[in-house]
């Protein structure tokens, strides 16, 4: 039976909901991060959820009365992968700052159509443009110095 959600309100979110190397990663940000894994999940994988008897996350209720699989509730699945992706994404783009990897203007451009594109899940408030283009930012850069890498040295991936 699904429960109804008991999103955290923007006054009950963490300062600070992970740390990636020095980075703190706030809970609005961790929480936009957690919304666009399960999004990627199902964009890559939805038909073989459902077709496995899984269900697509519906945000009105609590990803720990969802199943992804017959034993494994959307909560458990995301949380697991969830230190692993941040630091896939902030690592990546703090080493491209480091390497002197910046955004063009045109990619700043994307990113802020992205951002004023960005349509939080009803309830989630404090999922925001600012903290989705900020999101965005982030990944962006992850994935500009990802191709850098992959450009430079084939070998790499």
């Amino acid at each position: 039976m699904k429960t109804p959600v008991t999103l955290p309100t923007e006054e009950g979110l963490s300062a600070v909901a992970a740390t990636v190397g020095d980075v703190e990663i706030t809970g609005a940000e961790y929480y936009f991060f957690l919304y666009e894994l399960a999004e990627m999940v199902v964009a890559q994988n939805g038909s073989y959820i459902t077709m496995y008897g899984g269900e697509i996350p519906d945000y009105k209720y609590s990803l720990k009365s969802q199943y992804i699989m017959q034993d494994e509730t959307w909560a458990e699945y995301l949380t697991g992968d969830m230190q692993g992706y941040l630091e896939y994404v902030y690592l990546i783009a703090e080493a491209g700052k480091k390497a002197g990897i910046t955004l063009t203007d045109d990619e700043l451009a994307e990113v802020q159509k992205k951002a004023d594109e960005f349509k939080a899940p009803d309830g989630i408030s404090y999922l925001t443009k600012d903290i989705a283009k900020k999101c965005y930012e982030v990944s962006a850069l992850a994935d500009k110095y990802r191709r850098h890498i992959n450009d430079t040295n084939p070998e790499a991936t």
